[in-house]
């Protein structure tokens, strides 16, 4: 049996970061389920151990060095959260 790795990714999936920092092509892509786009939306979710998100570069370094099958644990509830970050918006703007 193979030895679990030493590298825990926490992530943390915030409406107001998604509505900020997530593009539509990664919304779009993450939907889907383009792998690359869904590493690329949890590099932007990482936390540290201070509950304090990293810088995209570093969440996608840590998020690199996990395994595959750790993918399916990170991504558990991202769907709902970018669905309810452009159906629920928290701030509405001027029309």
């Amino acid at each position: 049996m193979a030895k679990k790795p030493d590298v825990v990714v926490r992530v943390r999936f915030d409406q107001e970061r998604i509505e900020q920092l997530v593009t539509v092509d990664e919304f779009v892509g993450a939907i889907v389920g383009n792998f690359g786009t869904l590493v690329q939306v949890l590099s932007k979710m990482v936390i540290d151990e201070k509950d304090e998100y990293v810088d995209p570069e570093e969440g996608r370094k840590r998020i690199g060095k996990i395994p595959v099958g750790e993918l399916r644990r990170l991504t558990e509830g991202m769907a709902k959260s970018l669905r309810d970050a452009l159906v629920n918006p928290q701030s509405a703007s001027g029309s």
